[in-house]
């Protein structure tokens, strides 16, 4: 009776320590290290886009790994920054852009790690581009 007791206890942990599901941790971060991250974000459909930023932002969803924190920043960061682009004006979003840059800028001559800022940065330049090749 003792090992079955202990075998359904044991049994009843692996699932919960092994049986998370990672799909929404592995597409956040599909997106933020892909080689044009600006891209990838701009491709998803609103849906997807809103639940995934939800995700990032701590919205526990059943089963799910959260993302660590340097992911949750910049993985919010992309999602804010695409959300914002499809919202606005291309003037609009070009001021935008702009005042993030702006509000990096002091972030970036902190001593210490900066790179999520420089990486955010180099993202900024990226929504740049997009912005000015766009039709």
């Amino acid at each position: 009776m003792k090992k079955a007791v202990f075998f359904f206890v044991f049994l009843s942990l692996a699932v919960i320590v092994f049986g998370q599901s990672t799909e929404y941790r592995d597409a956040c971060r599909r997106i933020i290290y892909a080689v044009n991250p600006v891209e990838a974000i701009g491709a998803l459909d609103g849906a997807t886009l809103t639940r995934l930023g939800r995700f990032a932002l701590g919205i526990p969803v059943a089963g799910q790994v959260a993302l660590n924190a340097t992911d949750t920043e910049l993985f919010s960061f992309l999602a804010t920054m695409e959300m914002t682009r499809r919202d606005l004006t291309r003037d609009a979003f070009s001021l935008h852009i702009q005042e993030e840059r702006e509000r990096l800028a002091p972030l970036m001559r902190r001593q210490g790690d900066v790179s999520i800022f420089i990486k955010q940065s180099s993202w900024l330049d990226l929504f740049q581009l997009n912005l000015m090749f766009a039709n």
